[in-house]
C-alpha cells in the first residue's frame, strides 16, 4: 500500500467569498444591527446611509438614516436570511 498519511496535518481551510452585498447598520446607538443590501455602495464603519426598508414586502416602503457598523470590506461570511432593506445613498 502506497498511501500518504495526513496525521498531524491541520484540515484544509474553507475559503468563503467576500460578501460585498451586505452591510450592518444601526438606527441608533443601542438599536440592533440590521443587515441591509449595500446596493453596490462601498461603505466603512461610521458612514451614514439612507436605507429603503419595506414594511410589508409590497409597495409600502419607508426610508431612514442609519450608521454603518459593519462595512462592506468586513463582511467575510455571514448567514443572513432576508435583508432588512437596501442602501439608497450615502449621506
Amino acid at each position: 500500500m502506497n498511501r500518504q498519511t495526513t496525521v498531524g496535518m491541520p484540515p484544509a481551510l474553507e475559503l468563503h467569498a467576500l460578501n460585498i452585498d451586505a452591510i450592518g447598520v444601526r438606527t441608533s446607538r443601542n438599536s440592533p444591527v440590521l443587515f441591509v443590501d449595500a446596493n453596490g455602495k462601498i461603505t466603512i464603519p461610521g458612514d451614514t446611509v439612507v436605507v429603503e426598508w419595506s414594511v410589508t414586502g409590497d409597495d409600502d416602503r419607508t426610508e431612514f438614516e442609519a450608521v454603518v457598523v459593519i462595512g462592506t470590506a468586513q463582511m467575510l461570511h455571514a448567514s443572513i436570511g432576508k435583508m432588512a432593506g437596501r442602501v439608497i445613498r450615502l449621506v
